[in-house]
């Protein structure tokens, strides 16, 4: 008799047991739902950041490309259009040198027997180089030698004359010792009268002159 009396009492804590069990078990698959979510997220915002840096880089290697494609300006301040130089001899011969660019700037270096010892600067305009390259075509320098005297030996006590023209992307430059056809000359003489009463302006000196030409006034 007393077993009856027990036996709803067993029922009811076999019942908690399965309840608690149950919870449990409930528990345990909630956790790992939230365990799939929160992995889920993290890897869609992974695969976001992943698409943002690609992106990031797609458009830095884009702009880097457009960059290389722009060109250099180009300084015409360093771009040799013209230049003439006379050498030195055993007597009083000019000695000097002039650069003309083609923006326009001379370079002028004095070194002995002329009015002016130095480095100077000045600027001419767009006509004047015009004007060296009809004078180039009238003359024929580009169909000229590149040295003179063309046949037998140069003069050694003469002064070197030196000019150069850029035409084209071509760069043309003859030495004449002696012996120069009339033409050559005439553009030579072309070239010095085009600097001649310039506005000048001083940029340095050179004092290795007097040292070397102990005689000049």
């Amino acid at each position: 008799m007393r077993w009856i009396f027990l036996l709803p009492v067993l029922l009811f804590i076999s019942a908690c047991f399965r309840n608690a069990k149950n919870l449990n078990s409930n528990s345990d698959f909630n956790n790992k739902m939230v365990e799939d979510s929160l992995l889920e997220r993290n890897i869609v915002i992974q695969a976001e950041q992943l698409a943002k840096l690609q992106k990031e880089l797609a458009d830095s290697i884009r702009i880097a490309d457009s960059i290389a494609a722009i060109p250099t300006p180009i300084n015409y301040d360093t771009v040799l259009f013209a230049s003439i130089s006379r050498s030195p001899c055993f007597g009083k011969c000019p000695h000097y040198e002039i650069i003309l660019y083609q923006s326009g700037l001379v370079e002028y270096q004095g070194y002995a027997f002329v009015d002016k010892i130095g480095k100077f600067q000045c600027r001419i305009d767009s006509n004047n180089l015009i004007a060296i390259t009809e004078m180039a075509d009238k003359c024929n320098f580009f169909e000229l030698n590149d040295f003179y005297p063309q046949n037998g030996m140069p003069i050694s006590d003469f002064p070197m004359c030196v000019c150069s023209l850029k035409k084209n992307e071509e760069l043309k430059i003859v030495y004449n010792r002696n012996n120069a056809p009339l033409n050559l000359m005439k553009f030579q003489n072309f070239l010095d009268r085009i600097f001649e009463d310039r506005q000048w302006e001083a940029v340095g000196t050179t004092h290795e002159t007097k040292a070397l030409f102990p005689d000049r006034p």
